[in-house]
């Protein structure tokens, strides 16, 4: 069984499509709501990740980023397929600059201390040992309450 957690974060950021025949030309804003899902292993005490560590990183590489910004001074395109796929990276890049900086691949590596046992898509749990690291599996960037864009490995 495999065990994934999700968190729902919003921002308000500013972005005009210059090529797009419509509206959406004009300067204009929305309030995004992202949803970020990571998966991983139990740890000692039943969780995957704490939510608030989630919170902390979600926060420091994408809400304090973007929040309150013209979003085309970050991206050239600022399309909701391109600010998710770049929110994506940018999470990934963090996830693993932790692991690299620890020399693990297991809840530590992120944050979270004790993770005694280790994930194995095959067999489930896992004992100690073979660390498998958190991942990022999936991201849902809501540019208003009727469009999203999805994105998974």
């Amino acid at each position: 069984m495999r065990t994934r957690v999700t968190r729902a974060f919003t921002f308000d950021a500013a972005h005009q499509l210059p090529w797009h025949a419509g509206k959406c030309q004009r300067l204009h804003g929305h309030t995004y709501r992202l949803e970020v899902s990571v998966e991983g292993p139990l740890d000692e005490h039943g969780i995957v990740w704490d939510f608030a560590d989630l919170n902390e990183m979600v926060r420091r590489e994408v809400l304090d980023r973007y929040d309150h910004r013209y979003l085309n001074d970050l991206l050239d395109n600022p399309t909701a397929e391109l600010l998710a796929t770049q929110i994506w990276e940018q999470l990934e890049a963090e996830m693993h600059k932790h692991q690299e900086k620890t020399g693990s691949s297991g809840h530590e590596a992120i944050g979270q201390e004790g993770c005694e046992d280790a994930w194995s898509e095959d067999e489930g749990r896992v004992g100690p040992g073979t660390a498998h690291p958190l991942r990022l599996t999936y991201l849902k960037l809501w540019e208003t309450s009727d469009s999203a864009v999805e994105l998974w490995p």
